[in-house]
């Protein structure tokens, strides 16, 4: 017993497995199977062995005879084997839950870029209707322009009649005047209206082609964040079939 127990690991000879094995031998038990040793250096052995309890004619156990073939390297290539089998099994699963927050995030940012759609197309509606405020108010002001030019020929011939009377038209013609007056300034403030309107008016314009460009843009994002998003749930599918395939491969690894 304690020669042999000088090729076992310290916790294996004083542990209760050690004590049974010994003492169920020495009740005659038979064993076989795969038995870890230390070599004289102290390196792990493997050896497949078996312990054949052999009996005199009395029926008393008198000596116990043990057949081993050492099979390390077999065995420490198993362990290789399971080790990189579990290795790939948690880089499958890693994989699996990447490809899930990317799909996840994927679809977050669809949502996020269709209301950001949404809002640059009710921004687009607005400026729109803008626009044609803006044409609505040119009509008001070239209504406004020929009203001024009327009030000015009004103005130009009450003049010419007040002269024709003389004295007698002198007031008249203070009327005539302040309304001519009247009407010039009426005209150039049209005139600048005109130019704000315009203005503004070609504003609307650029600011609704800036935006419906971004919208033709944001909706061709949105078409390929969702083709990047059937990607990843192709990505998703395959890496659970390989995280199933890899741990159909550990498992067999092991029990092999």
């Amino acid at each position: 017993g304690k020669h042999h127990r000088l090729f076992c690991a310290e916790t294996l000879y004083k542990s209760d497995e050690y004590r049974h094995f010994w003492e169920r031998l020495n009740q005659g038990e038979f064993f076989s199977g795969l038995f870890p040793r230390l070599n004289r250096q102290g390196d792990p052995l493997w050896f497949r062995a078996t312990y054949n309890p052999v009996f005199n004619s009395d029926g008393q156990l008198y000596k116990i005879v043990k057949f081993a073939t050492d099979v390390t390297a077999d065995v420490l290539r198993n362990q290789r084997e399971q080790e990189a089998a579990v290795h790939a099994w948690d880089m499958a699963v890693q994989t699996r839950g990447s490809a899930q927050n990317g799909a996840s995030v994927i679809e977050n940012s669809i949502l996020m870029i269709d209301r950001i759609a949404q809002g640059m197309g009710a921004v687009s509606t607005d400026v729109s209707r803008l626009n044609n405020q803006s044409e609505s108010i040119d009509d008001m002001v070239e209504t406004i322009r020929k009203f001024a030019m009327q009030t000015r020929l009004i103005a130009l011939n009450a003049a010419i009649e007040a002269a024709r009377a003389g004295a007698s038209g002198r007031s008249f013609a203070v009327v005539a005047a302040e309304v001519r007056n009247l009407a010039a300034s009426v005209s150039s403030a049209t005139e600048e209206i005109e130019q704000v309107v315009a203005s503004n008016s070609q504003l609307a314009k650029d600011v609704l082609c800036g935006i419906e460009n971004s919208l033709m843009i944001t909706r061709e994002g949105v078409t390929l964040m969702r083709e990047a998003g059937e990607v990843m749930t192709s990505i998703q599918r395959n890496a659970a079939g390989v995280e199933t395939a890899v741990k159909d491969v550990a498992i067999s690894v092991k029990a092999g």
